[in-house]
């Protein structure tokens, strides 16, 4: 207990210290002259070790703290069809015992020394996610190596997690809030992967439970030429690349790229039918454009604008003025193609109400634009929301690093994000809304009474109705 105390206490400390990684003011002349804002991204070491395995080291020693993130490329984009949630079944299974340790030893271990380790499946790779003291370095990497080589995979253990994932998953089928972003996605993408609840459905998580299967599948997604791994904090890097170098002599594989994107639907409304609800949730869009696009930073600034802060066009309108939500955004999905979409929610007595101005605030926004306050405004707003939110922490900074190898993108997309936004002027931002946010055929999806709402949403487009429980999240 004292030993997690402290970890909680250290963490507290230095999210409170740590400086934002912006340019320090220089002296010139005797007088203090502030560089051009910016961030960037911390120096390291970027090694490939004798295994094959990618590391990377990020050293930071200001707090007593090592934090190590693992990247086994293929997750729940590569579950094969009809077996949607192989992947997050498989994480799940990966550290419920490993090593000498079966899953209640295996967590007392973690616990016992204030530590924490988790694995998931993400949308293009497995992640194990760890942190642990400076001085317990060895003892933590002695797991994450249990984890990766000698996971106990006790079918006992399976079971559990599969019923755990179905557990959540009938919870779910009673929360709209919730629900809405799995029928959205099986809506906009139908049979490809992207259309698929990366956890899984109640008939796919059946097949994905093959014990044999999920085995292999892990004796070649943790082989070391397959794994990325960075460590960041106080470590020593010697130890580190000893203790994390074991294997067979392999050059790295190649990391796989992401499914080619699908043709997204275009228009139409799925209304879900949900008989005891109080409230309407509904989403809408169409396609967008990744963060690897030349306008990327004009999307940041204008979305920030729509839908992207508190203070955005949507909740002052919807939630401010009328007081029909709690709360409206936009965003865009840059593990689905970019794809776009505004997303709120309102009493089933104001459902007409709150999808009309929804739809008026969107046409405004990209049949005008946005003003130069609201472009200085947004600005502002990034730039001082960016260094706290997304590179505070070394565990911070090394995800940073790990995402942008396993995406093949250069560190230019963090140490240059400033620059771009400074580059962008009112009339390009304006031609990225006016261009390039949807605005035809936007499709929908409309969660609630459906008895209330069948005549509300007509207009919208051709109408498909499926039930809040229905298998598989709507029509594939």
């Amino acid at each position: 207990m004292i030993r997690g105390a402290a970890v909680a206490v250290l963490v507290l400390i230095g999210l409170a210290v740590a400086a934002p990684l912006l340019s320090h003011p220089a002296r010139a002349g005797g007088e203090e002259r502030r560089a051009a804002p910016g961030v960037r991204l911390p120096a390291a070491d970027a090694i490939v070790l004798a295994s094959g395995t990618r590391l990377l080291l990020v050293p930071d020693v200001s707090l007593p703290l090592v934090s190590i993130h693992v990247r086994l490329p293929g997750g729940a984009f590569a579950d094969p069809p009809g077996a949607a949630g192989r992947a997050a079944l498989l994480a799940a299974w990966a550290s419920r015992g490993a090593g000498e340790r079966d899953a209640a030893a295996f967590r007392a271990a973690v616990e016992s020394r204030g530590g924490r380790l988790t694995t998931y499946a993400a949308a293009n790779w497995i992640g194990l996610d760890a942190e642990f003291l400076a001085e317990d370095l060895e003892f933590g990497l002695g797991l994450v190596r249990d984890v990766l080589e000698r996971p106990r995979f006790d079918p006992v253990e399976l079971g559990k997690a599969r019923d755990l994932a179905l557990a959540r998953l009938q919870r779910l089928r009673t929360q709209p809030s919730g629900a809405v972003g799995s029928f959205w996605n099986a809506w906009l993408f139908g049979a490809h992967p992207w259309g698929s609840r990366s956890a899984g459905d109640e008939a796919s998580l059946v097949r994905a439970a093959d014990p044999d299967a999920l085995r292999a599948l892990w004796k070649e997604l943790a082989a070391p030429p397959r794994r990325v791994i960075a460590v960041a904090g106080d470590f020593d890097g010697a130890l580190v690349r000893r203790l994390l170098g074991g294997g067979a002599p392999a050059a790295p594989s190649a990391l796989p790229p992401p499914p080619s994107a699908p043709a997204i639907r275009r228009g139409g409304v799925l209304l879900v039918d949900h008989p005891e609800a109080l409230q309407t949730y509904f989403r809408f869009g169409g396609a967008g454009f990744l963060r690897t696009d030349p306008d990327h930073a004009a999307r940041v600034l204008a979305n920030t604008i729509l839908g992207g802060r508190f203070t955005s066009r949507l909740n002052r309108a919807l939630r401010t003025a009328a007081g029909l939500t709690y709360g409206a955004r936009s965003r865009f999905d840059d593990d689905r193609g970019g794809a776009f979409a505004v997303n709120t929610y309102t009493e089933t007595a104001t459902s007409a109400a709150c999808i009309d101005l929804a739809r008026k605030v969107y046409a405004e926004f990209v049949a005008s634009g946005m003003t130069a306050a609201e472009l200085a405004s947004a600005r502002t707003y990034v730039k001082g929301q960016f260094a706290p939110d997304e590179l505070e922490t070394p565990a911070q900074q090394a995800v940073w690093l790990l995402d942008l190898t396993l995406h093949g993108m250069s560190r230019d997309f963090i140490d240059g994000f400033f620059a771009r936004l400074d580059a962008v002027t009112l009339e390009g931002v304006n031609r990225v809304i006016t261009e390039r946010f949807p605005q035809q055929d936007l499709a929908w999806v409309v969660i609630g009474r459906a008895a209330v709402l069948r005549e509300i949403v007509a207009p919208l487009g051709d109408v498909t109705e499926v039930k809040l429980a229905q298998p598989g999240f709507g029509p594939r």
